[in-house]
């Protein structure tokens, strides 16, 4: 997978990598020519087109996987030889990526030879089209979905995604060892691959060389699934959360109400809600992530209570303040 500079995309996929990685679960075997197999793919969603086999042509998207099926072959079979190939030339000069037949079904030889001679493959499949056709929208809207590589510790705590950042050596790995002792899963440890989602989600996994292991000063590299086992470990979770370990210093303001919802981290153009906690001595930080978590639930069923605290501070304060103005008057 590679970035481009197509509007619509940030990144496409070879037919060799659609094929390669997706035969198992599209059902695809090949039956055309290979040449082709560097045509990109740049779109999520299949095409049918029948539209164009009809003559209109210009409906065609050169990057979108083309998906034959009953009502496809059976009208094409239904041309005379001469018109299946006029009209099937006409469909090939759009430059296709490649086509999936799906139902296990035959196409036209007409279509074969034009295959080879465009470099367009045409794969089989034994799904049928609905059934295909799902499978190729999720197949790419994942491996299309823009991403990227952040630094942090990814877990999942009481059901839900939490990144934990900060500067480097701050404990965010000593931290996420405690949560994982408290029963926690571990999802990544220092880089976390994450993804977009067409339904605007942030999804987050561990690359495969790191996953499972998380590193701790002074004990080194340690294969977490193997010290506590299966159900300490995760592979994959949507971020819901994002919490920044801040070192204390003097003179720095933090949320003393809890009022300070509004504050957000963005990843990959989605903002995420971020809590700041500071890191100063005795603060046990695997106990106020747990509550920052707690919290975070709670404040989505119901609005915040520091609400309340700062309406009644403010009602309290409001004959004060219209005392003090009639004095200046």
């Amino acid at each position: 997978m590679k970035k481009n500079n197509f509007p619509d995309n940030e990144t496409f996929i070879s037919v060799r990598e659609f094929f390669e990685e997706g035969k198992e679960l599209l059902h695809l075997s090949l039956i055309s020519d290979s040449k082709g197999f560097d045509n990109n793919i740049t779109h999520s969603k299949i095409q049918k087109p029948g539209l164009a086999l009809a003559g209109y042509v210009n409906f065609i998207h050169p990057g979108r996987i083309q998906v034959l099926g009953k009502l496809e072959i059976n009208y094409l079979k239904e041309l005379t030889p001469e018109e299946r190939m006029e009209v099937l030339s006409k469909v090939f000069k759009k430059k296709m990526c490649c086509i999936v037949i799906t139902s296990n079904l035959d196409p036209p030889k007409e279509l074969l030879e034009l295959s080879k001679e465009f470099r367009v493959p045409i794969f089989k499949s034994s799904l049928t089209t609905s059934q295909c056709i799902e499978g190729i929208t999720n197949f790419l809207s994942k491996k299309l979905a823009p991403r990227k590589r952040i630094h942090g510790v990814l877990l999942d705590i009481y059901g839900q995604g939490v990144l934990v950042i900060g500067e480097s050596g701050i404990g965010k790995s000593e931290c996420a060892v405690e949560l994982i002792v408290r029963g926690h899963r571990l999802v990544s440890d220092d880089v976390i691959e994450i993804y977009r989602t067409s339904e605007g989600k942030v999804i987050g996994s561990s690359p495969p060389l790191s996953r499972y292991h998380l590193e701790v000063r002074g004990l080194g590299i340690i294969n977490i699934k193997e010290l506590f086992g299966i159900s300490s470990i995760t592979l994959e979770k949507e971020i819901d959360l994002v919490i920044e370990l801040k070192k204390w210093e003097s003179g720095a303001e933090f949320d003393r109400l809890g009022s300070e919802s509004f504050k957000k981290h963005e990843l990959l153009g989605v903002d995420l809600p971020l809590i700041i906690i500071p890191v100063g001595p005795g603060r046990n930080l695997a106990v106020l992530i747990e509550i920052a978590v707690r919290k975070h639930l709670l404040d989505r069923k119901i609005y915040p209570p520091a609400k309340d605290i700062t309406e009644e501070l403010n009602n309290l304060l409001k004959p004060e303040q219209i005392l003090r103005e009639k004095d200046e008057e």
